[in-house]
Parts: C-alpha cells; structure tokens; sequence
C-alpha cells in the first residue's frame, strides 16, 4: 500500500502499529526541528481527560478530581503538563510520583497550576525550577495513602512509564499498581476483556476512569505480552502511530479505547509490524456473483472433515462453507457422517471432482492410536503439499484416492482447463485433527488455524516445549515462530486472533482479527471458522482464475475468514458488528471524546447458529453496517 499521501496516510494511522525503533526514527527530526511534541501531547490528553469525564454515568461521584501516576521520562512529562491543563481549568488535580525524579518542566507546570505533588520515595530530588512559592505543594506519601487518593479520583493518567521502557514494572512503581488492582474501588468493579464490553459498568463503589498515556506502563509495547502488574485502562491516547500492543493480545485487552494523536509521521518509510483487521480487506476476498457465472466459476470446496467419532464437525464445515458464498461444496468422509451432511445440506455433492480449495482435519481424532480412515486421507494429500510433490495436480478430488474415478463425473468438462496445476496451486486449511499430520515443511497457500493446545504440540515437532499457557502470554512470538518453522500461513485462535503469513510479495504480514466476542468460546466454533475459510479460499482462487481481480493474499484470506466468522457470532449473539471506527479513532481537537457504553452484552450461542448469520455478514459488508 502507498502510504506516501493523504487518504493512505490516514488509513496507516489507525490500522498500522510500529515498533518503539521506527517511532524514535520518526520522532527524532522533529524533535531536532523543535516542533513541541510534549506540548501538543499534553493538550491532547487533558482534552480527552474532560471527556471522559462528561462522559461517566451520572451514578458515578463527579468530584472532578484527577490523578496523575507519573514516572521519570517523558512519558511522566506528558501527564504533567496534561494535569497542568486540567488545573487551569479547575479541576482538582494532584501527581504521584512512583521515583525520586520528574521531568522538571511538567512538574513546575502542574505545581504552578495549583496541583500537588505526591511522592513515594525516601528522598525526593525537587527540581530548581520550583521556587519557595509551591512549599506545601510537595507531599511525602505512603503507598496506602496513594492507592486512596487514586480511589476517590475520577479519572486516573497512567504516565509511569513510556514506550522506552523494558520488562515488568519493578520497584514503588510495581507495589503501587499492584496495591490499586487490590483496592476495593478496583475489585468491586471487574472489567469485562470483550473488546465491546470494555467499559466497567458497575453502579456500587466504581473505580475511577483510566487513561493510559501512549500505552499501558508494564506491558510488552512491541510484542503485546504482559510480563507482569500492569494498570487496565479505559482509554489509551497514542502518538504519532499505534504501537503494536494496541493490537496484539493479550495487551489490547487492556488498553481500552484507543485515540491516535496525529504527528505527521512518514508512515510510509517503514513496515509495520502489525495490522489491524476491517471489513474492507474482507470485502475483497468476497466474490460476488455474476450473470456468466456458473456454479463452478463461483468456487467449489472440498473437505475432508469429520469422522466417525466426531461426524458434526463435518456437518458444521461444510454448511458453514455452502453459506459462505461458494458455489459447490464437495464432502468426503464416512457413511455417518455423509448422511448427515446430506440431512442438513442436499445440496452437497459427495462424488469426485474438481474443487478450488481444500478444507481438512476438522473433528478429525489428532492421533493414530484408534485406525481412522479419514487420517488416511488426509495423510495422502498433505503429502503432495511437500517440497518435492512439486507438479502434482491437486484440482481432482480422486487424487487422495476416495471414491470413484475423477473421470466418471459428467460434469468434469465443465471446468475450466485452467484449474490444472501444481501442488501449491490448491490452497489448503489444516485444521484440528490434521495439524498432527502436517509435513515439515509447505507454502504459504497452506493455512493452519491451531489454538494455543495444538500449537504447543506441533512446536514440540519442531524442538520447542512450551505450554498453552505460554503460548497464551506471547501468542504474537509463536504464531510467528511456528511459521518460520513450517513456511505456512499461521492463524492461531483466541480472543484476539494472530494471522501470520507471506502476503503476494513474500515479505511475512501480521493481521490482527477482533471481530470475535466471548460468546463464540464454544463448541464446533473452529469447524465453522474451517468452512467459512475454505469458502473465502474457493471464490478467491475463482476471482484469480477468472482474471477479475489481482491475487490476493492467503494471510488476508485468513484474516478475513476469522473476521467474518467473528461479525457472526456476534450477529447471533444479538450484537452490533465490529467496527474498528468505534475502537480506534483519530484525535481532533474540535470534537468532544466520549465514551460510549455498550448497547447489550449479548446472549449465548451454540456453533450452528453461527451459520445463518453467515449470509447477512457477507450482505452487510457491501453496505455501510460494518467497518
């Protein structure tokens, strides 16, 4: 994408995220021209910090009172000068000071505003430039003391540490943040991790407002991890970019709403390390129909899914397929399994043939310790997505030799001469059951969707132990390393899902996908994440086959399938689509921020009621409903 004009600038702004070198890269020569960095971000955040305050429900106490919880850097120097503002303007402000340092210039602003300052330290080194006229100004404080003035303050700025800064919080910083996530205002009000749900709602003892000032202190700004005590925040006010512990989980779970002040960053010179999701990279890999189309041209899906053990799966993949705007989906499996496809879709086809992409392993058994004929299957097809099954035309379905011939189809001939080709011409979903059996080495056209407990086993194939757990603490560092491992394009479930791939260039990409809520965390969800793949891979090599349209990418094909997936459960919960406008947006000064609380939580849901909302998705992501 060119990012070197306006509209792609913007675009960049609010969906690219960069690491802490290439903001310091971008900084520096504005910072050597004197442009008032510090200044223009401090104005920004005591405007955000009146909003929030407008906004807080009015059985909250609206005492106007702000704390700022300020470190040495400069990250302390913008919650200075932020509350500097806000006590020109008549709130009650005060500082807590979590070192025996401040950056002199906030701190003499705020003292000569009329805030105070509290420290923590022992000795407190009080800068020259505040004279004898703020004596009384400057309090020492005990931690006790600190967490209670953060409790009766509505609105709190997180500005201990910056986007510097290494590891956990350690020291009076540590114990303090600690001490508050302990406080009776903190536990009496829990915070729902559901990007949708994120505002705390509670209407007894609620906890102040939280903004944090460029990112979280003590959580991982260029992986997203949480190394340890870490203050959640209702409101995150960025610079210049987003940084990626925006977008990456499990960080972005605690960042709240996100506003990027813009700085006039050449985006354009440096290559983000994430991307966040929306509808309109989904809106490319859908193909819509055509009046020369036949059902062959719209895109036909094979799956090898389900089993005898576990013969929903296969009704869940290939529903959620035929739904997904394919023009055939083709299922092979056993005899159970085929009957309840069939039950549930007539329209399926179970004979040999021609198909664009491939769906396998879904509720397929992941070992071989119980003889399954489905991993055999399976075990023939991945075989040829080897490096040396180059030129083996994987089109025919009686290529993985089930059922008859791939000649006896009296349609065969309506396919076009153009869907010959090689082993990485197909591409192909290695889902669940079928990761186990996953050859060393593939192409990026070979996607795999493992959760955290699948991908600490296949890691374990390539040297690594490591548990679910730790997988789960740093998803952004394995989805990656699995696919350096494996060359394929790597979609690893969660709350927040990891999409890692080549993109049509080969360069590696990273799409985050948020669309999802809490409540898909249910039963046959990845089988109908499975179909919705194969489906968006089908009529995505159909567009490619029909010259209609440049390649598009597999990693955006993932990501896209992940993000529809999510916008249906959330339409079958009862929920408004995701928007990524309403999570991240650009800051103005003309306009006033406001939290907004969420219009229903949503209700339960089972995996097949995913499936009707399906089609209004893929309907709503023409219209203006999604973003």
């Amino acid at each position: 994408m060119d990012l070197n004009n306006k509209d792609t600038h913007a675009y960049a702004l609010l969906h690219n995220a960069y690491v802490v070198n290439h903001i310091r890269e971008f900084e520096e020569p504005l910072l050597r021209a004197g442009v008032p960095l510090m200044t223009q971000a401090a104005a920004a955040i005591a405007h955000v910090a009146c909003g929030v305050l407008a906004s807080r429900p009015e059985n909250r106490p609206r005492n106007q009172r702000i704390v700022v919880l300020c470190g040495s850097g400069n990250n302390g120097g913008d919650g200075l000068y932020a509350g500097a503002i806000l006590a020109d303007k008549g709130f009650d402000v005060c500082a807590i000071a979590v070192g025996a340092t401040l950056h002199d210039g906030g701190l003499a602003a705020l003292l000569q505003a009329g805030g105070k300052l509290f420290h923590l330290c022992d000795f407190f080194d009080t800068p020259d430039s505040c004279d004898g006229s703020i004596e009384g100004h400057i309090v020492k404080s005990t931690p006790a003391e600190a967490v209670e003035l953060v409790s009766r303050a509505d609105v709190v700025l997180d500005a201990i540490t910056g986007i510097g800064a290494q590891g956990p919080l350690r020291g009076v910083a540590k114990e303090l943040v600690n001490a508050i996530n302990h406080s009776e205002a903190w536990q009496s009000c829990t915070q729902s991790t559901d990007r949708a749900h994120m505002q705390c709602d509670c209407t007894e003892s609620p906890r102040p407002s939280v903004i944090a000032v460029d990112a979280p202190s003590g959580i991982g700004v260029d992986d997203g991890s949480m190394p340890g005590d870490m203050l959640a925040a209702d409101v995150t006010i960025t610079f210049g970019a987003l940084k990626p512990c925006l977008i990456l989980p499990p960080a972005c779970f605690s960042c709240g709403r996100i506003i990027v002040v813009d700085f006039d960053f050449p985006l354009h010179t440096a290559s983000p390390v994430a991307r966040a999701m929306d509808a309109d990279i989904a809106r490319k890999t859908i193909r819509l129909p055509q009046h020369t189309d036949s059902k062959y041209s719209r895109g036909v899906v094979g799956l090898i899914t389900g089993s005898a053990q576990y013969p929903g799966a296969a009704v869940l993949s290939a529903e959620a397929a035929a739904r997904s705007n394919v023009g055939m989906v083709r299922y092979l499996g056993p005899d159970r399994a085929s009957n309840m496809v069939l039950a549930q879709l007539p329209e399926a086809v179970l004979s040999p043939g021609r198909v664009q992409s491939w769906i396998v392993g879904s509720g397929v058994p992941d070992t071989d310790d119980a003889y399954d004929t489905q991993r055999e299957h399976i075990a023939s097809l991945l075989k040829r997505y080897t490096d040396d099954a180059a030129g083996t035309d994987l089109h025919d379905v009686d290529t993985v030799e089930i059922g008859a011939a791939g000649n006896n189809d009296p349609e065969r001939n309506d396919i076009p001469s153009s869907h010959h080709g090689s082993a990485t011409d197909i591409p192909l979903c290695v889902d669940a059951g079928a990761l186990s059996l996953l050859p060393q080495r593939v192409s990026g056209r070979v996607i795999i969707t493992p959760h955290s407990g699948e991908l600490s086993r296949l890691l374990k194939r390539y040297g690594e132990t490591v548990t679910a757990q730790e997988i789960n603490a740093e998803p952004y560092r394995w989805a990656r390393r699995i696919q350096q491992f494996t060359g394929s394009t790597v979609l690893l479930k969660g709350a927040c899902t990891i999409v890692v791939g080549p993109d049509t260039n080969g360069d590696i990409r990273t799409l985050t996908v948020d669309s999802a809520t809490s409540w898909l965390a249910t039963a046959g969800a990845g089988d109908v994440l499975a179909g919705v793949m194969g489906a968006l891979l089908a009529q995505t090599e159909a567009m490619t086959d029909s010259n209609s349209s440049t390649p598009i990418s597999t990693v955006d094909i993932a990501a896209s399938a992940a993000f529809i997936h999510g916008n249906a459960a959330r339409a079958a919960a009862g929920m408004r689509p995701w928007s990524l406008t309403e999570h991240i947006r650009r800051y103005d000064k003309n306009v006033n921020f406001q939290v907004t609380q969420p219009s229903t939580i949503g209700q339960p849901i089972v995996a097949s009621e995913l499936i009707g909302s399906l089609p209004q998705v893929v309907e709503a992501l023409f219209s203006d409903s999604v973003s």
